[in-house]
């Protein structure tokens, strides 16, 4: 088990409602139909806006728009190169994770109870 998933399961009341809203802020950035696109892409590797442009189909504005939702969020993080900044995962244990994702959107596996 994970740290993060052992301190949620031995969490009390309190400490689960703390997590859920730090959480929170998260997922509604994720609820976002072009945001989930543009994460989606950059779990790929990482990406440009103009190659988010092509990749996502939405103008150079609307991407940046999402993009700053995305960092603030603590998603994404970009680095400069250039004259333009390169985003990313901002780390490893959350893109996997969104590959997952995808995959189920895809008909991949899924798992019932």
């Amino acid at each position: 088990m994970s740290q993060g998933s052992a301190a949620i399961a031995t969490a009390t009341g309190e400490d689960v409602l703390a997590v859920a809203r730090r959480l929170a802020p998260v997922l509604a950035a994720l609820s976002d139909p072009n945001r989930l696109a543009i994460l989606l892409a950059i779990t790929q590797h990482p990406r440009s806006v103009k190659d988010l442009t092509e990749v996502v189909g939405l103008p150079q504005t609307l991407v940046s728009h999402h993009l700053k939702a995305l960092r603030e969020s603590g998603l994404v993080s970009s680095t400069a190169r250039g004259r333009s900044n390169v985003y990313s995962m901002c780390c490893d244990a959350l893109a996997e994770p969104a590959r997952l994702l995808a995959s189920l959107a895809d008909g991949g596996p899924a798992t019932t109870r």
